[in-house]
C-alpha cells in the first residue's frame, strides 16, 4: 500500500526555491557590504594613526625648539631637527621664526619655493607626502616661530596596510572553505533524504 505522506524530496516548489535564492543573494549582499565598510574603515583608522603620530611629533618637536628658539641657539635646533628626522617616516625637519625665515632644518632639507608646496615626487620616495606645521608658544603665550615636519604617512602605514589584506584574504580563503563545506553538508543531507525515501517507499509498497 502506497503512503501518499510521505514527500519526494526531489521535488521543490517554485515557492521554495525561490526563498532559497532570495536568502542566498541576501547573503551575498550582506557579506559584500560586511567586507566593504570593514575594509573603508580599516584604511581609515590606518591614516588616522599616522596622522596621530605624525601630530605628536610635531608637538614633541615645538616644545623642545621653544628654549633654543628663545635663545637663538642654531646649533641646538639644527641638532633638534636632525633627530627628529632620523625617524624613518620623517623626510625633513624646519625650525621657522615668526616671520617665516629658515632658523635650522635637518640635512636632509631641501627648500621648495613652487607655491611653498612639495614636488610631486622623489626617486625612491612615495608620492603621498604630509606637511604638519607646529606653533611653537612661549612661556608668556606668544608665538616666537613654528615648526614643520613632512612625513612620509602611505610609507607610515604600508606595512599595517599589507597586514591587513593578508588578513583579509585570509578570512575569504575561510569563508570560501565554510561555503564549500556547507554544500557538500547540504548535498549528504539531500543524499540522506532521498535514500530514506526510496526506502520508506519500498516498504510500503511491498
Amino acid at each position: 500500500m502506497k503512503n501518499n505522506h510521505l514527500k519526494n524530496p526531489l521535488t521543490a516548489s517554485q515557492k521554495k526555491r525561490l526563498i532559497r535564492l532570495l536568502l542566498a543573494a541576501g547573503c551575498f549582499v550582506l557579506l559584500s557590504w560586511v567586507g566593504i565598510n570593514s575594509s573603508f574603515q580599516s584604511h581609515q583608522l590606518l591614516y588616522d594613526s599616522a596622522n596621530s603620530a605624525a601630530k605628536s611629533l610635531t608637538q614633541f618637536m615645538a616644545l623642545n625648539a621653544k628654549n633654543p628658539l628663545i635663545e637663538k641657539n642654531k646649533s641646538q635646533l639644527t641638532t633638534l631637527c636632525n633627530n627628529i628626522s632620523k625617524d624613518e617616516f620623517v623626510l625633513s625637519a624646519t625650525i621657522y621664526d615668526k616671520q617665516g625665515v629658515v632658523l635650522a632644518s635637518s640635512d636632509n632639507w631641501q627648500s621648495h619655493h613652487v607655491y611653498g608646496l612639495l614636488p610631486d615626487s622623489s626617486p625612491g620616495i612615495s608620492k603621498l607626502k604630509t606637511p604638519f606645521v607646529e606653533q611653537v608658544i612661549s612661556d608668556d603665550n606668544r608665538p616666537i616661530g613654528f615648526v614643520s615636519i613632512t612625513y612620509l604617512t602611505r610609507a607610515a602605514v604600508s606595512s599595517s596596510h599589507n597586514h591587513f589584506h593578508d588578513l583579509g584574504r585570509q578570512v575569504l580563503l575561510m569563508l570560501v572553505i565554510a561555503c564549500i563545506f556547507t554544500w557538500q553538508l547540504g548535498r549528504g543531507l539531500k543524499r540522506w533524504q532521498v535514500n530514506r525515501y526510496i526506502q520508506k517507499t519500498s516498504e510500503h509498497e511491498s
